[in-house]
């Protein structure tokens, strides 16, 4: 999720959710303070931020139904419990990540793309979490290379009606990997371009 996508699912979930289960009376437990309460429930919006606001909904219903009554009060339930009926409800997505975004979107991001290696960096970065050295852009950009060759030959086969099961889904999981990583570069040299407007103005 980028900063902005994980700020409104984080909003959703303060009123989606959090706010509507408060309004139907779900209480702190008595062990909790305040102050641990309200990080407690911060913690939880930023961990299911991913959720759709009509599965929020969903959950809030789960948790009001099924909410622990002790002398009269609703409590809420543990994070844990929580966090186990969302995934149920609704799978989280595979987290990126950071150096993906901040590399693909910063100034080496063209550079890559000349270089037509930009896939085989998404899955070393996604692999290794670390930017990669001389030695291994090397090795990604033989490996583009040799892939580009793969790709042409299945889509040939797709053409003639030779392709497999298997091919059709490699080059479609190798375009969509393409796709993401391009879509990230233009995002990063759209903001680049933005901010030395707003800089020149």
């Amino acid at each position: 999720m980028t900063p902005e996508e994980r700020a409104l699912g984080r909003d959703q979930v303060r009123t989606v959710l959090i706010a509507r289960c408060e309004e139907a009376g779900l209480t702190r437990p008595a062990k909790r303070s305040a102050e641990e309460h309200r990080q407690a429930l911060a913690k939880l919006a930023d961990r299911i931020a991913y959720m759709a606001p009509d599965t929020l909904a969903t959950l809030a219903d789960v948790l009001i139904r099924n909410a622990q009554v002790k002398r009269g009060v609703a409590l809420w339930p543990s994070e844990a419990v929580v966090l186990h009926l969302a995934k149920g409800l609704q799978e989280p997505p595979v987290e990126e990540p950071d150096i993906v975004g901040s590399w693909f979107a910063s100034r080496q991001g063209p550079q890559i793309l000349a270089g037509g290696y930009e896939v085989e960096l998404l899955y070393f970065l996604r692999r290794r979490g670390v930017p990669p050295q001389a030695a291994d852009l090397a090795r990604l950009r033989a490996e583009a290379a040799e892939n580009r060759r793969e790709m042409e030959r299945i889509g040939r086969a797709c053409m003639d009606g030779t392709a497999t099961e298997a091919d059709r889904a490699s080059l479609e999981g190798y375009m969509a990997s393409r796709d993401y990583a391009r879509a990230i570069i233009e995002r990063g040299k759209a903001k680049r371009k933005a901010q030395a407007n707003e800089g020149a103005g």
